[in-house]
């Protein structure tokens, strides 16, 4: 009787694409790709592919090639193949960070071949994250309060900055800057790093950890009459680069 044994095998590898090195932040986009190889000695006709999610934390957005069936938590191509042997096909699959928190993307390959050779199930996952980082600043005018300054008064303004979100802040850089035709500046506390014609600066107020904050003030000697507008800018960063939104405040 002639009799024949084969290998059929399958590998799937999931990667993703972007961010790299670092969480999403709630509202981007999250990509991977599913790379699906044929590593045995036969043809696989119908390789399905199903990508899981959780959506508690991401909802999918599109995938290329397009998918076949969305469910609340997968997304299903129903045939990628046919694989010939180390035949091999990528796709890719976009979500939106909805929010935060810790949670894996796997995807599964089931294929079949004509003749019934069973074929082992692979799977790949990936560990993923979102976070929500935040920033606030709040600038408060603290003398004189109720009534413009007279010319050669000094005005004194404080500036809150806290961590309104989910990641260590590592440098918070904050920038006052001030109309020189009605003011000058005097001094800070904590003493500025920077000071220039129109504004003065702290080149890191940080880092500040989750839910924390951190005060400073500013003095000016009023120097002409006129309104004007005084404006503190937060422009935080982490050190693994997770973008923060830039936060202002003015008086």
């Amino acid at each position: 009787v002639p009799a024949q044994a084969v290998s059929p095998g399958i590998m799937v590898v999931k990667t993703q694409l972007s961010p790299t090195n670092r969480p999403a932040i709630t509202g981007e986009t999250v990509i991977f790709s599913i790379a699906v190889t044929n590593t045995g000695n036969v043809v696989l006709d119908a390789v399905p592919v199903t990508d899981t999610f959780n959506s508690n934390y991401v909802s999918f957005l599109s995938a290329s090639p397009v998918v076949n069936t969305t469910n609340t938590s997968s997304i299903i191509w129903s045939n990628v193949g046919p694989l010939a042997v180390s035949g091999s096909t990528v796709m890719t699959a976009s979500f939106t960070a909805v929010s935060s928190g810790p949670w894996t993307n796997m995807a599964v390959t089931v294929p079949t071949t004509t003749n019934g050779v069973p074929v082992p199930v692979s799977t790949s996952s990936v560990p993923a994250q979102v976070v929500s980082p935040g920033v606030t600043v709040v600038k408060t005018q603290v003398s004189p309060t109720n009534r413009p300054a007279a010319i050669g008064e000094t005005v004194v303004f404080a500036i809150a900055v806290t961590n309104t979100g989910n990641v260590v802040l590592d440098t918070v850089p904050v920038t006052d800057a001030f109309n020189t035709n009605y003011v000058s500046f005097l001094s800070a506390l904590p003493a500025v790093d920077t000071t220039n014609a129109g504004s003065v600066v702290w080149t890191n107020l940080g880092p500040l950890s989750v839910g924390a904050g951190t005060v400073v003030t500013a003095q000016f000697a009023a120097v002409s009459s006129g309104p004007w507008t005084n404006m503190a800018v937060a422009a935080p960063t982490t050190t693994n680069g997770i973008p923060v939104s830039v936060s202002t405040s003015s008086v």
